[in-house]
């Protein structure tokens, strides 16, 4: 990738007024609605779990982990193929995230050169830097080394691997730009061991484990999403809100999975997220919810879940170690990335089989807001 490339894709990655993208509106179709004849045990192809390179300028592709335990701590993991803020750049991304039961938390986020990056194309083995994601179904391990962080945790599947409908969005005329999402454990047994600073503390709780891929620009693509996983010890949700650009309507997409004691019993994309109570956080360019209702209307399992935000785990804008000059060009024409990780309290019911069942727990959301539309 030369200077050519990546100048030409900041200049189309710039923002346009909404009224202009709407009035070039352009077509798309989303595979993730929710079939009640898909066989939702029988997990994933391993190819989906192997990378998806593109030659696209807009190539992108990342392994998400995250785990909550019984010790206090949380932790996340992202490894990135490609830098999500610079679409065409060469370098990969690291991003390793632990909060610790006293409030506070360490972070490393690091750039890894392509010559540090690898990946299978069938199954799961993924190295960024010094982090590692390998393993089929149900069992995989993670480990990271960084500075005077370590993790060292192996995820044992408790539900099969998942994908919201087919997993595609496509987009376009031709339907060639997608943005594909497949989570090969929605839920797991996490354990292991965490090290900080010298000190090894042995882990064990709740994790989830993602991978997604595409060649759109999701900056202009999906500008924002809002989503979450939340467990008891019947239930498991996964749900989200990823909300278009305004050249695709600005349309909601809202899948959501559930599943009771170790079954899936389906996905629907008939549910709304409604955010409210909105809280700031001085020198942010965008408030988080201190309160999510979440309303599944799909007749086999409806239901109603109120979520209250208890803490901000993590928040970051995402530009604020790149070179001023680029931190201005990008914010001011093209994206303000913002992402908020929030331990949240959920209360609700969900009728199972014409039976109401009531929902509640702890769990991790997180919103992720590209720019504004």
């Amino acid at each position: 990738m030369n200077l050519w490339d990546e100048l030409m894709t900041s200049l189309l990655l710039v923002r346009q007024p909404t009224w202009l993208s709407r009035m070039f509106s352009k077509p798309y179709e989303i595979g993730w609605s929710g079939d009640k004849d898909k066989r939702h045990n029988a997990g994933l192809d391993p190819r989906e779990e192997g990378v998806h390179s593109d030659s696209s300028l807009f190539y992108f592709e990342w392994w998400y982990c995250d785990a909550r335990f019984e010790q206090g701590y949380t932790m996340t993991v992202s490894l990135h193929l490609v830098d999500p803020v610079r679409p065409a750049a060469q370098d990969g991304q690291l991003n390793l995230h632990i909060s610790l039961p006293d409030g506070t938390s360490r972070q490393v986020i690091r750039q890894i050169p392509r010559s540090s990056l690898r990946a299978a194309t069938e199954g799961c083995d993924v190295q960024v830097g010094s982090a590692r994601l390998s393993g089929c179904a149900p069992l995989y391990k993670l480990s990271v080394e960084e500075f005077d962080l370590a993790v060292d945790l192996t995820f044992t599947s408790e539900l099969p691997g998942w994908k919201p409908g087919n997993g595609r969005i496509r987009f376009g005329r031709k339907q060639n730009r997608h943005f594909t999402y497949v989570v090969p454990q929605p839920r797991a047994r996490v354990e292991g061991v965490l090290k900080i600073d010298g000190h090894e503390t042995t882990v064990l709780g709740t994790g989830y484990h993602e991978h997604a891929w595409g060649n759109i620009p999701l900056i202009g693509a999906v500008p924002r999403w809002y989503w979450g996983r939340l467990y008891s010890e019947k239930h498991s949700i996964i749900y989200a809100d990823l909300v278009l650009g305004s050249q695709f309507g600005s349309k909601h997409v809202t899948p959501v999975m559930v599943a009771r004691k170790g079954e899936i019993l389906g996905d629907t994309i008939h549910a709304t997220l409604q955010l409210d109570d909105f809280c700031s956080i001085p020198g942010y360019p965008c408030p988080y919810p201190g309160t999510v209702y979440l309303d599944i209307q799909d007749s086999r399992f409806p239901g109603r879940l109120t979520l209250h935000t208890r803490q901000v785990i993590e928040s970051a804008d995402i530009l604020g170690t790149s070179h001023p000059l680029r931190r201005w060009i990008i914010k001011n024409l093209i994206a303000q990335p913002v992402y908020f990780r929030l331990l949240t309290d959920v209360d609700g019911e969900i009728s199972f089989y014409g039976k109401l069942e009531r929902v509640q727990c702890t769990t991790i959301q997180d919103m992720m807001l590209w720019r504004p539309e």
